[in-house]
């Protein structure tokens, strides 16, 4: 009976144990979970009388970002000169957001983000859950340079078995 062996996979997950919400050098903020996309523009172009397109075009990237359980830090809370209204600190102010790993090294650096949407989950005797979704300008891997400028030989953001 064929069979594999166990020692010589490869076993490489990736987690984050938190997100920090940065202006500048000052974590003013934190989150727990945190989903990541990027849309690529992709627009349909079609023929004089044709149903389907005859090309497709990427003509933008656009990344979104959303954290969950958002909190100010004390740090935070002095930066913005507390009592701010949460509206004002969310709506009012660029994020370098960055993501870190299970030992505290960086993951992701998403850089000049601002808040898109805010929406909360109110489930029946459950907690309740805010999500921030914030759209930022370009995103950083953990070597410092922005995803869409590294060669594609390079594993995206340092996930695979050399990050």
């Amino acid at each position: 009976m064929s069979g594999f062996n166990q020692q010589t996979l490869k076993y490489n997950v990736q987690n984050s144990n938190n997100v920090t919400v940065h202006i500048g050098d000052i974590p003013v903020a934190f989150g727990q979970t945190f989903t990541f996309a990027t849309t690529f523009g992709a627009q349909n172009l079609y023929g004089v009388g044709a149903i389907t397109p005859q090309e497709i075009q990427q003509l933008l990237a656009s990344m979104t970002i959303t954290v969950d359980a958002f909190q100010l830090s004390e740090q935070g809370l002095q930066y913005f000169n507390y009592p701010s209204t949460y509206s004002e600190v969310l709506f009012n102010n660029r994020f370098d957001i960055v993501v870190l790993d299970s030992q505290g090294n960086t993951k992701f650096t998403y850089i000049g983000a601002v808040c898109d949407n805010q929406s909360v989950n109110i489930p029946t005797n459950q907690v309740l859950m805010e999500s921030l979704t914030f759209q930022a300008q370009d995103v950083l891997a953990a070597n410092g340079l922005s995803i869409f400028a590294q060669p594609p030989t390079v594993p995206f953001v340092g996930f695979g078995p050399n990050a």
